[in-house]
């Protein structure tokens, strides 16, 4: 992998369940490691789901190799915090070498 083309901090979030004073539980999101990446956009699209205009972003995310991380996990850049990504799948790169993380935008239909 090219260290010079990794040059986006992101964080890898994970999910936590919580639960209040009422009993409820909830799920959350909390940073588990910030890591460099190398960030492509695969594609764009717009979709109307329940009479509104959804737009999604397919994204991969090239990293260093781990082996904690889930498609349950969510990616978002340290620069720009307020999109954030859905982990669908998780593909090795080499022998251990990285990972290709296949994100859409959260809030895009599947």
């Amino acid at each position: 992998m090219n260290a010079g083309k990794m040059d986006r901090k992101v964080s890898l979030n994970q999910p936590t369940q919580s639960t209040d004073n009422f009993g409820q539980t909830s799920e959350t999101f909390t940073s588990a490691v910030s890591v460099w990446a190398q960030k492509r956009d695969l594609s764009a699209k717009e979709a109307v789901e329940a009479d509104q205009i959804v737009a999604s972003i397919r994204t991969e995310f090239l990293i260093r190799f781990r082996d904690d991380i889930t498609t349950e996990w969510e990616v978002q850049l340290v620069e720009q915090p307020r999109t954030i990504w859905k982990i669908h799948g998780i593909l090795e790169i080499g022998r251990k070498e990285g990972l290709r993380l296949i994100c859409t935008t959260k809030d895009a239909p599947r």
